[in-house]
């Protein structure tokens, strides 16, 4: 056998187990996005997507939040609300949830909070943070996210959405997979302009919001 020892070190692969044995999957954002499921859409879970890069590549994430009323501890008096973070970093959460609450008005530190990458995925950029705190609001809120819609985008601490690199690659990536919109940050020097996507800037988190979320 020979081994490879000047590969990249910051590439993945992705391989799926058959009947022959591993075989590898050729569209790893179309397995990692959950666009053909609608599991996601049920139950009061309404997750969200963003475009991460794993090395060069681009990569497309489902992130799924619930907020939820259950309560841990060891009684009544004892009883505090849940934060559970499976992908996400729970520094970054944080600033996440008190953000939502400075600038968008959305406080759910009165409910517990689960959030989950789906295919067990680590997030690893600020890029996600739009995304995160989409699934979040379309939770607390009960409102789903416009069906065909990824979020690409930094969150800073004043609620702004700051740009991020090789956006445009990322924005191409959620097109190729099957995704109709995709809210990035706005720019004054313009946004990418791709066929097939209609690529929507906002400027804070309360404009994403609102050009993101289904009316009642």
């Amino acid at each position: 056998s020979v081994k490879n020892r000047y590969g990249a070190t910051d590439e993945i692969g992705v391989f799926k187990m058959a009947s022959g044995g591993l075989q590898p999957v050729l569209n790893p954002s179309e397995l990692f996005s959950g666009l053909s499921t609608d599991s996601g859409e049920s139950g009061g879970i309404y997750p969200a997507v963003t475009a991460t890069m794993e090395g060069t590549r681009p990569l497309l994430v489902e992130i799924q939040a619930l907020c939820s009323e259950i309560q841990g501890g060891g009684g009544e008096k004892d009883s505090k609300y849940i934060r559970s973070a499976n992908g996400v970093n729970f520094s970054r959460l944080y600033m996440l949830l008190a953000v939502l609450s400075k600038h968008a008005g959305i406080y759910v530190g009165n409910r517990s909070l689960f959030i989950n990458v789906t295919g067990g995925l680590r997030l690893q950029e600020p890029a996600t943070d739009l995304a995160v705190l989409m699934a979040i609001a379309s939770s607390h809120l009960d409102r789903k996210i416009i069906r065909g819609t990824a979020f690409i985008g930094e969150v800073g601490l004043g609620g702004e959405l700051r740009s991020v690199g090789q956006l445009e690659r990322r924005v191409s990536e959620a097109q190729k997979v099957g995704f109709k919109r995709c809210v990035i940050p706005y720019s004054s020097s313009g946004h990418p302009q791709i066929e097939g996507i209609e690529v929507i800037p906002a400027k804070n988190v309360k404009q994403a919001i609102d050009k993101s979320l289904q009316n009642y």
